[in-house]
């Protein structure tokens, strides 16, 4: 059998890959596979349409829009290491984008640690409120250098009046 030789039916292949019919013919309508059909006219797919479409999938899954998409696969480039090198140069963007959003989510987790941290360490405090102004509270956030949990507890836990 041939790496293009029809293997799938649109039912398998929505499901080997995860996603609906109607997903599968969308992509075929905007030209990233081209099954064969049959006599009947159902539609067949090869083992390559299969493997185009997981890297499409893949590349959805990291934020890339179809059209951005769409250019990696283009065929009517004239100049092939050109297009390498967009590409390239399109998932380094990628890649630094989603490398700011990983630290930007270590910075917030580690953030709601040291909340959680300062909210459960001190058996002085009655009740949340009771944080910001607690003796205990304030002089362990200082030494441990949460100014950033203290100013937040301020502005954000209000004391009743």
């Amino acid at each position: 059998m041939t790496m293009n030789a029809a293997i799938y039916h649109i039912g398998k292949l929505a499901k080997s890959l995860g996603i609906s019919q109607r997903s599968i013919r969308y992509y075929e309508e905007l030209g990233f596979i081209t099954p064969t059909r049959t006599l009947s006219g159902y539609r067949q797919y090869s083992q390559k349409d299969h493997d185009i479409l997981k890297l499409l999938l893949q590349f959805k899954n990291l934020g890339l829009k179809l059209n951005e998409i769409q250019s990696f696969f283009s065929k009517n480039s004239t100049d092939g290491e050109k297009h390498i090198q967009y590409i390239e140069q399109q998932l380094q963007e990628k890649r630094i984008s989603l490398q700011e959003k990983i630290s930007h989510y270590h910075d917030a987790i580690s953030f709601i640690d040291d909340v959680l941290k300062m909210i459960n360490q001190c058996n002085v405090c009655q009740s949340i409120e009771d944080h910001i102004s607690c003796t205990h509270c304030l002089q362990e956030n200082a030494s441990n250098n949460n100014t950033n949990v203290r100013i937040y507890m301020e502005k954000v836990v209000k004391t009743p009046n």
